[in-house]
């Protein structure tokens, strides 16, 4: 099973989310600053859900560690700080936004 970190439980995230768990192929965490935006994901095994601050690089990064990759669909201007936190901590990253 690959781990996936997936940053913003909106719309796009939610539609990732609901994606990557139908292949059965991955465990994602969803990180997101809104525990009203992670509630509205509905829970299902594989999937575990966390509320932090994705602009505090040290949260996003201990959020993020362990995992193979982060898939960024939060707002844009968070482009940077999730492929740089992502690549100090050694998890490729892709944006989605």
């Amino acid at each position: 099973m690959t781990h996936i970190a997936l940053v913003g439980s909106g719309k796009i995230g939610s539609t990732i989310c609901e994606l990557l768990l139908g292949s059965g192929d991955y465990d994602v965490t969803l990180l997101d600053t809104s525990e009203e935006d992670l509630a509205r994901v509905a829970d299902a095994d594989r999937l575990s859900k966390q509320r932090l601050d994705v602009t505090d690089t040290r949260a996003l990064g201990e959020g993020i560690g362990g995992h193979f990759a982060v898939l960024n669909a939060g707002p844009f201007y968070l482009t940077s700080t999730v492929a740089e936190t992502a690549k100090a901590r050694g998890v490729d990253s892709w944006a989605c936004n």
